[in-house]
């Protein structure tokens, strides 16, 4: 699928990041700083560019093709240099707690980072929430700040959930932190990720043997995503037996 390519990409990526930063140390924060005014940019300009909405639009029209065909799925959703953010806010994510695991670093005695880490869930809910302008909206494009708020969503997602679970690693979280660390899991996130890897190639086996024409309704959704979610989980928990417990 398009996440195992741009995943793929990610990685050499960051791992030529880290490798050069790791062997001359100085270049750490210049480096990052590039990274992350790179991540910010490119978003904003392929949105202002492209004429593009603030957030990728799901029309039943691009759905007769699962997307493929719908220009913002291909040129915003699925690349490489647009998805960069998303990667490196978990890179620095991963550096942050290295970095204070290190430094026996206390995160219940710190306030500051107590009220960023209970602000970070619902600052998220309500980026994600804040999307909804875009459908109920047409806006004159293209707009700057159209682009701003792409590259902030774009990259404000991983940020927020990047601080979220460096705060659960250092005891913050109460009931959350309990409830993500029981041992269910650890079975269901694998089948999970097994599922984000293979549902484009369902979906579109499921759409394509349709023959005829589709009113879009809401029970029409519903059921459509029962089906595609019953398929996923079943033969992602027969890959998971496969290469897991084998």
């Amino acid at each position: 699928t398009w996440y195992l390519a741009t995943d793929f990409q990610l990685y050499i990526i960051g791992l030529a990041l880290l490798a050069v930063t790791w062997h001359y140390p100085k270049l750490l924060k210049p480096f990052l700083a590039l990274a992350v005014a790179g991540a910010l940019v490119v978003p904003a300009i392929v949105t202002y560019v492209n004429r593009f909405e603030g957030v990728v639009i799901l029309r039943p029209e691009a759905l007769k093709y699962v997307l493929w065909y719908d220009e913002m799925y291909r040129k915003m959703y699925i690349p490489t240099h647009t998805n960069f953010g998303g990667y490196l806010a978990g890179l620095m994510a991963g550096l942050m707690y290295h970095r204070l695991k290190r430094a026996d670093f206390v995160a219940v005695r710190h306030k500051g980072f107590l009220v960023l880490w209970h602000a970070s869930l619902p600052a998220a809910i309500v980026l994600l929430l804040s999307a909804y302008i875009f459908y109920a909206y047409d806006f004159e494009k293209p707009a700057l700040w159209i682009a701003i708020y792409a590259a902030l969503s774009k990259n404000l997602w991983g940020a927020l959930f990047g601080v979220l679970f460096v705060g659960v690693a250092f005891g913050v979280g109460g009931f959350l932190r309990a409830a993500l660390n029981k041992s269910i899991f650890r079975p269901l996130g694998k089948v999970t990720y097994c599922v984000f890897l293979c549902h484009l190639f369902v979906i579109r086996v499921t759409l394509g043997n349709v023959r005829q024409p589709i009113y879009v309704s809401d029970m029409r959704i519903v059921s459509c995503h029962k089906e595609i979610t019953s398929l996923l989980l079943f033969f992602n928990t027969i890959c998971f037996l496969l290469f897991y417990l084998i």
